[in-house]
């Protein structure tokens, strides 16, 4: 199959990489860096993955604008195990952590964070985010976490909650890198790497410096983010391939206008979708405008059969991965960074044929 012939791919799960990035990755397979050897075969102390590394950090820091008071890691694991990394590393010695709930994800944090101290919800409302005055914070919580963005109920916060009395965490697995953070409200971020910014492999963790001395005995030191931060996030071997492709999808990302042009990319993008979604009642999105998500757009049909169908016949199409996660039904269309303007056009004819058919 010629790569033109590529498919369309609104996954959830693992996205969608740009093609120049996957055209270097071919060509440099067998030969990176004039080494006779693929980057998977090379040693991760070797002069040219060295490179590979400083220029990663440096492209991570000038991206995202991390301030000089924040360390960056990169880690194994995923998401996941974040969600255990996190109270082990930062709960120091209370035993309280407050839990945002708005869906799946931050409902399973929650969850693995029970294992480790006990979790105060503060907010337990799926599909909504209440206004902050409502949100009944504990004051003896070491920390307040949510996700920014529910990738299977498409949830998004508009902005990041500004809560002074703890440190704020957020997992950005479904948001970072499109759209521009602001370090003076975060203390701690957390996002694996294969919706935005690369493959499976890589998580990447920005934490305050002063967060860092709060580790529990028990955290297992693949997890420290002491640790880690001591060893160049190589603290074990890395996952050499998806550090490599990491490197660049964020060069990608430097030629295509950095973070601002990512940002303007997935809101003129949802903005297309949801106008086709609002013009009428065949396609469903019941979530609050104010909170719908930019990167995961979620719809009903008037019936399942019609949701079974409108997949099967995308498919036909070359759009692919557009069945709603198991917990959720329905239809969902990830828009994440590497999602080409051709595929989002192609989608929206899609739409308006299939409503002209069966609407």
């Amino acid at each position: 199959m010629h790569y033109k012939d590529r498919v369309h791919n609104f996954s959830a799960g693992p996205a969608s990489i740009p093609l120049e990035v996957l055209m270097q990755a071919k060509e440099e397979l067998l030969n990176w860096q004039h080494s006779g050897s693929s980057v998977m075969e090379l040693s991760h102390r070797s002069d040219p993955f060295m490179e590979l590394h400083k220029s990663l950090f440096v492209n991570i820091r000038l991206l995202l604008d991390v301030p000089s008071d924040f360390t960056v890691l990169l880690l194994p694991g995923g998401a996941r195990a974040q969600f255990a990394a996190v109270p082990l590393n930062i709960l120091g010695d209370k035993a309280l952590a407050s839990y945002c709930v708005t869906g799946f994800w931050s409902n399973a944090s929650a969850n693995e964070a029970l294992k480790y101290c006990k979790v105060d919800i503060c907010h337990n409302e799926r599909d909504t985010i209440l206004p902050k005055p409502l949100w009944k914070l504990d004051p003896k919580a070491a920390y307040l976490h949510y996700c920014d963005n529910e990738s299977i109920s498409g949830l998004e916060f508009n902005e990041i909650p500004n809560f002074e009395a703890m440190p704020l965490v957020s997992d950005m697995t479904s948001s970072i890198f499109t759209k521009q953070l602001d370090f003076n409200k975060l203390d701690l971020v957390y996002a694996a790497a294969q919706k935005n910014f690369g493959i499976a492999g890589v998580t990447l963790v920005l934490v305050r410096n002063s967060l860092l001395n709060n580790v529990k005995h028990i955290c297992p030191s693949v997890y420290d983010y002491n640790i880690c931060a001591s060893k160049d996030s190589m603290y074990n071997t890395p996952a050499t391939f998806s550090w490599y492709i990491t490197d660049l999808y964020l060069k990608w990302m430097k030629k295509q206008g950095g973070v601002l042009a990512m940002q303007k990319k997935a809101r003129d993008r949802s903005e297309r979708i949801y106008q086709l979604l609002d013009s009428d009642k065949f396609y469903n999105n019941s979530l609050s405008n104010e909170f719908r998500s930019r990167i995961n757009i979620v719809f009903n049909l008037p019936s399942k059969d019609l949701d079974d169908l409108f997949v099967r016949e995308a498919a036909k199409e070359g759009l692919s991965n557009l069945k709603g996660h198991k917990a959720q039904g329905g239809i969902r269309l990830s828009l994440y960074n590497a999602t080409e303007e051709k595929s989002v056009l192609s989608m929206l004819d899609f739409m308006q044929e299939f409503k002209r058919k069966h609407g």
